[in-house]
């Protein structure tokens, strides 16, 4: 029964792990204060950082009512820049996202969610239609599918929008951009370390992965060592067989009569050796993993009310149901192999007894 919850848990690591890559975390970064708000950059300063070192983005969120031919809903303006849906890895549904250039020059486009489109036009084929936000009309250059299925919302330039950005999110990689450049190259518009947190989004999401092969890896370690335990029980047991032989034979007299018996103790020797070098490497590779799991900041729950709270969302939640499936299968297993090693206990002890009475 133990062991059908323990292939239960780790099937669950496994499907977490696999969820994990499918929400396209991979390489960011967040960037937030640390404690009470920084003063915010202006979407000019940031946007022409990210043109002259590596891509970010970040959220200008108000709250607005939006009107398209005769119907009206109140939406969310999220004021960004041109590189949001590339850094955040959200797939356009029709046209594309508004361009650069249109971000430089102010122009009033605007980029919907699905549910904002089909909230206003019952459509998601609206490019090139027009919209009413804040008394402007503003031209739908696309729609995207983000990662807020229940929340109206419409993606316009910042510039336009105007306001101050206190949160980033960027894109790193395996090569030049690394978190160490990346908090280097920010200091030079007055992102520090001492006034900021910086949130591996990309690592918090590999540790989901990280996890299940530990778990599996620590499964398989507890079973190689019972095989290890028993197969040097196995091999003392026939030392002494030998000993005792050795009292009537030879070294070679006791080879010759007993060759197969000598194989099969030296395979067994050799897999003892074997075993014993799989379970170093093993343990190694766990301790490396979780020697990594020091750097990893939790993603909390006050982070979800600040901007790119629905990116954070999935990972908020699951962490915590990813670690109690975690320890509880390495506690399961912990316990089976402290099962495992008293049973055997026992039978020696047993073994003990009966060759002592049998003896007197």
């Amino acid at each position: 029964m133990v062991l059908i919850v323990i292939s239960f848990l780790l099937a669950a690591l496994f499907a977490l792990s696999e969820l994990s890559k499918r929400e396209q975390y991979r390489g960011l970064l967040l960037v937030t204060p640390s404690g009470p708000a920084e003063p915010g950059l202006t979407p000019e300063k940031l946007d022409l950082f990210s043109e002259e070192e590596f891509l970010l983005t970040y959220e200008l969120r108000q709250p607005a009512e939006a009107q398209a031919v005769q119907s009206k809903h109140p939406v969310t303006i999220v004021g960004t820049n041109s590189r949001y849906a590339d850094v955040l890895g959200y797939i356009p549904l029709d046209g594309g996202f508004f361009t650069q250039t249109a971000q430089n020059e102010k122009s009033r486009h605007a980029v919907l969610n699905e549910a904002a489109a089909c909230q206003l036009f019952g459509s998601i084929r609206i490019s090139g239609n027009t919209i009413r936000l804040n008394d402007q009309t503003w031209l739908i250059t696309g729609v995207i599918r983000d990662q807020e299925p229940e929340n109206a919302n419409i993606y316009v330039p910042a510039s336009v929008l105007g306001g101050q950005a206190d949160t980033l999110m960027v894109l790193m990689d395996d090569g030049i951009f690394t978190q160490a450049y990346v908090k280097s190259a920010l200091k030079s518009i007055g992102i520090h370390e001492g006034g900021y947190d910086f949130i591996n989004l990309s690592k918090s999401a590999s540790a989901f992965g990280e996890r299940f092969s530990v778990a599996w890896e620590f499964t398989l370690l507890s079973v190689m060592l019972t095989v290890v335990l028993g197969l040097f029980g196995w091999l003392r047991l026939n030392l002494s067989c030998y000993r005792l032989r050795m009292r009537e034979l030879y070294l070679r007299e006791l080879f010759l009569a007993y060759r197969a018996d000598f194989l099969k103790t030296a395979g067994g020797c050799l897999l003892l050796a074997a075993g014993i070098w799989g379970m170093l490497m093993l343990s190694l590779q766990i301790l490396e993993t979780c020697l990594g799991w020091q750097e990893l900041a939790p993603i909390t729950g006050t982070l979800l009310a600040e901007e790119f709270g629905q990116k954070l969302k999935w990972l908020q939640y699951y962490q915590w149901v990813d670690l109690a499936l975690f320890w509880t299968c390495i506690g399961l297993v912990v316990l089976c192999l402290i099962g495992v090693l008293f049973s055997r206990k026992r039978e020696r002890l047993k073994a003990t007894t009966v060759q002592s009475d049998l003896s007197v």
